[in-house]
Order: C-alpha cells, then sequence, then structure tokens
C-alpha cells in the first residue's frame, strides 16, 4: 500500500470509528465540551498528510455547532487551524469564524477573518467571501464605517461577478441606515 493510500485508508478508519462511537448523537462520549484527543490528534509526522481527516474535522464542525456543542465544534477547527497552512485551513477559519458569528462573539470573528485574509492571501476563492461576514460582524456590532471599508475593499479586489453583487447590495443596505 502506497503512503498516500495508507494515510487515506487511516482517515477512512477513523471516521468509521467516530460514527461506530455515534460521536454526532450521544454526549456520553463529549467531556465538557471536548472530545477525546486520541480520537482526533494524530502524530506531527501524519500532519501534512493527513488532508482528508482535516477536511473530515470541518465538516463534523459544522454539525456540531448546528447540535449547539459549540464548544466541541471551535476545538475541532483549532485543531486544523494550528496543524495546517492549506484551503483546509482556511476552510476551519471560516466554519470557525461562523460559529462565532451565530454565537455573537463577532469581535472573536472579525479577529479569525483578519488573520485568515492576512495569512492565506495565496487562497482568493475561499478567502474573498470571508469579507462579508466581517462586514455583516461589523453591521451587527454597529460598526457601519468599518462595515463600509470592509464592503469596499472587497469590490476592490474581487473578481467575483456574484461577490460584486452581493457586497453592491449590502452597500446599498447600509447606505440607507
Amino acid at each position: 500500500m502506497c503512503i498516500r493510500d495508507r494515510f487515506h485508508f487511516n482517515s477512512v478508519l477513523e471516521l468509521k470509528k467516530i460514527f461506530d462511537m455515534n460521536i454526532l448523537n450521544d454526549t456520553s462520549t463529549i467531556d465538557s465540551g471536548r472530545i477525546d484527543d486520541d480520537l482526533f490528534l494524530t502524530n506531527k509526522e501524519d500532519a501534512n498528510l493527513d488532508y482528508y481527516t482535516d477536511r473530515s474535522r470541518n465538516a463534523i464542525a459544522r454539525i456540531l455547532s448546528k447540535q449547539n456543542k459549540i464548544d466541541t465544534a471551535l476545538t475541532l477547527t483549532r485543531i486544523v487551524i494550528s496543524r495546517r497552512l492549506d484551503d483546509a485551513a482556511v476552510e476551519a477559519y471560516i466554519v470557525n469564524s461562523e460559529i462565532l458569528f451565530l454565537n455573537r462573539d463577532y469581535i472573536t470573528a472579525i479577529t479569525q477573518l483578519k488573520r485568515l485574509q492576512r495569512e492565506f492571501i495565496g487562497y482568493p476563492d475561499s478567502v474573498e467571501p470571508s469579507y462579508l461576514l466581517m462586514g455583516s460582524c461589523y453591521e451587527k456590532l454597529g460598526e457601519i464605517i468599518s462595515a463600509r471599508e470592509v464592503y469596499n475593499k472587497l469590490l476592490l479586489i474581487t473578481k467575483n461577478d456574484k461577490l460584486k453583487i452581493e457586497t453592491n447590495l449590502r452597500l446599498k443596505k447600509l447606505k440607507k441606515k
């Protein structure tokens, strides 16, 4: 079995272990909002090759956040953020920020989004939509000027027509305020 297949196989086994334990529905496996580290942490040697496991962590974090298991969901995204410097980390930052936004922790969400935008310039298709979330955070905080600045910056940097349309709609709504 080649290295890539071995790591993919290990990721699949890890996911099977999660679902066999019925972790998503059984709160007895969750201790104070944290899941057993053995279940989600791998050694440093495997970290760079364990892409599918980290993508799964992001997906599971979304599911857990919908089940109101916020601390556990944030823990999973933080694991991915601490291990990776690729699109899986970008996704983890976005999931993390969405969870924070939904739980009205706008300042922390803004901090996470700024870090994402600063450190992952090479992923514009994933990072640019984060400006919309950041603008929404500023709006919720009542910082209309900051929201406008974020939206205007997005208009300058994006080539995505859908993002431009959404950004222009948000700017029009802000003008009415």
